[in-house]
């Protein structure tokens, strides 16, 4: 050993620093979730990016506290934006505006009863469609074929 007699390697700890830097008052959210840390999480050793088990639990509640604030909305469009959002949480992987057409196809079979049944839901699809189409992400090819499911008697 290059060392000399009497002089040893001080053991660090990697863990205290980081305790030091968390107890200067630093507050820390889920990535995810937007939701504040607990200290406990904050120290602990486990990635809370990494639970997946209430995934979905925990991005209906936030989606539903975001749509809650949307004021000029009625109940059914806070009702229609949060099942569109939880169908694109739940592909589990990342939708690519070019597959957005198939997406909203497969929505409006999702939700073809509630259009049906309910004409506030048919404004809302065809309002989505249109939003759609107008920021290029759907063909008006795509348009059709969704609007056709709506008026075809299945």
């Amino acid at each position: 050993s290059s060392r000399g007699k009497g002089t040893r390697r001080q053991k660090t700890s990697v863990a205290a620093p980081m305790k030091r830097y968390f107890c200067k008052g630093n507050v820390f959210f889920h990535s995810r979730t937007g939701i504040q840390m607990t200290q406990e999480e904050v120290e602990g050793s486990t990635d809370s990016d990494n639970e997946t088990e209430n995934r979905g639990d925990m991005f209906e509640w936030t989606l539903r506290r975001r749509l809650d604030g949307c004021s000029p909305s009625t109940l059914v469009e806070k009702e229609f934006m949060h099942k569109w959002n939880m169908f694109i949480l739940m592909q589990k992987r990342a939708v690519h505006n070019s597959q957005i057409g198939e997406n909203v196809y497969r929505f409006t079979e999702s939700i073809l009863d509630d259009v049906r049944r309910e004409p506030a839901w048919e404004k809302c699809l065809l309002h989505h469609l249109l939003l759609q189409w107008d920021h290029g992400l759907l063909s008006a090819t795509d348009c059709k074929k969704c609007v056709s499911l709506i008026t075809s008697e299945g």
